[in-house]
């Protein structure tokens, strides 16, 4: 009879620690991040009152008489598997998933979480709301081009500059497109009107002329050239590049309208304004063709832009932080490299519950990888140095 009570007792107390792992998970249910537990049980050790014994000549063999003393709590496991999604509609709270750990820096060391409940500081950090760590990982150079082979260090910061990054780019190269009529006069002329910008991001507006179609083509044309178009470049009434000027061609076109000399040197030189000095620019005429119709030759595209500063960014499917500059320009840094199984893997795992395209990019990198695998049923783990 005492047995039997030590038993239930035993029972009643691996029950009660079942119940505080349910009520554990029960509290957690809107925690970030939580992985569930669950109790698992074993026999307490059983007492032979009889032992078996085997068959004999007349005589089958009999049973033990066994009972264990109760239950007892083996341990608890906790559930690794991916978690659902939700949509937040913040930009910067990310959801990792498949295996890997955010890495996070008090400064003195890194730690590693799945909770990617982060937000901007007023220094532009990325930080997680809930303990106020600041996400680490690869940043660019001022190129754009970022080293993978470096380490991860507790100041290896993400941060997004908000309003505060300044952007410029001188044009280098302007590319044109579109048709030169094959039946216009030698008079005929068309125009076609590109803003470009300096190196202090100031605008220059270059008016391209086409004019002198001639048949046969002038100057010294290819084998195949049927015609040809002299192009004069102005800003202005200043004239800055021509198919005549330096080593620049005329544009020669074969009896099926195809340019004959699509490498044809088109380089254009623009005066010094104010602080900005002198800076050439490259025409590309490679798009042009001559059929017979309207004359459409337009810019297709030029690479310069005038000063902007980072306005908003997302942050993309693959982990790159996506910023959006007031001037449309686009600034590309870096991949994701994700923190799982103690090695390290460029991954598309890490997602945002906001996704949302811009016209330019900053990237950098929110994840490293580490030599060891850390699980925990808990948010994040602490970690005592630094990864390699």
């Amino acid at each position: 009879m005492l047995q039997a009570l030590l038993s239930g007792v035993a029972s009643i107390k691996a029950q009660q620690t079942r119940m505080n792992v349910i009520g554990n998970n029960l509290a957690n249910v809107n925690t970030t991040a939580y992985k569930g537990t669950r109790a698992t049980f074993q026999e307490m050790i059983a007492q032979t009152i009889r032992g078996a014994s085997g068959p004999r000549d007349s005589l089958g063999g009999t049973n033990p008489i066994q009972f264990g003393l109760g239950v007892l709590v083996a341990g608890t496991d906790t559930n690794n598997e991916q978690g659902s999604l939700q949509a937040t509609n913040r930009p910067s709270d990310l959801a990792i998933q498949g295996n890997g750990f955010f890495m996070l820096s008090n400064s003195d060391r890194v730690a590693y979480t799945r909770d990617g409940g982060f937000d901007l500081d007023a220094n532009g950090m990325l930080v997680q709301r809930a303990t106020g760590e600041r996400l680490v990982g690869w940043s660019s150079n001022a190129t754009g081009a970022i080293d993978t082979s470096q380490p991860i260090t507790p100041t290896s910061y993400i941060s997004i500059p908000l309003g505060s990054l300044d952007a410029v780019q001188a044009t280098t190269d302007v590319q044109l497109k579109g048709n030169l009529n094959a039946s216009a006069g030698a008079s005929e002329t068309w125009e076609v009107v590109t803003r470009v910008y300096d190196t202090l991001g100031g605008s220059h507006d270059i008016r391209m002329e086409f004019a002198n179609r001639s048949t046969p083509p002038g100057g010294t044309p290819p084998t195949g050239a049927t015609s040809s178009w002299e192009w004069t470049a102005y800003e202005g009434t200043t004239v800055v590049g021509s198919s005549t000027s330096g080593t620049n061609e005329r544009l020669y076109f074969d009896q099926n309208g195809n340019l004959l000399n699509p490498t044809v040197a088109g380089a254009i030189s623009i005066p010094a304004t104010g602080a900005a000095g002198t800076f050439d620019v490259n025409i590309d005429f490679e798009r042009l063709s001559q059929l017979n119709g309207e004359n459409t030759v337009s810019t297709f595209s030029q690479n310069g832009f005038p000063p902007g500063s980072l306005q908003g960014f997302s942050i993309g499917a693959d982990g790159s932080i996506n910023g959006l500059f007031t001037n449309g320009s686009v600034w590309r840094s870096s991949r994701t490299r994700a923190v799982w199984n103690g090695w390290a893997a460029t991954c598309g795992a890490i997602r945002t519950t906001r996704v949302f395209r811009s016209s330019a990019l900053l990237r950098q990198v929110v994840a490293e990888a580490s030599t060891r695998a850390f699980w925990s049923s808990r948010t994040w783990i602490s970690v005592t140095n630094s990864p390699n």
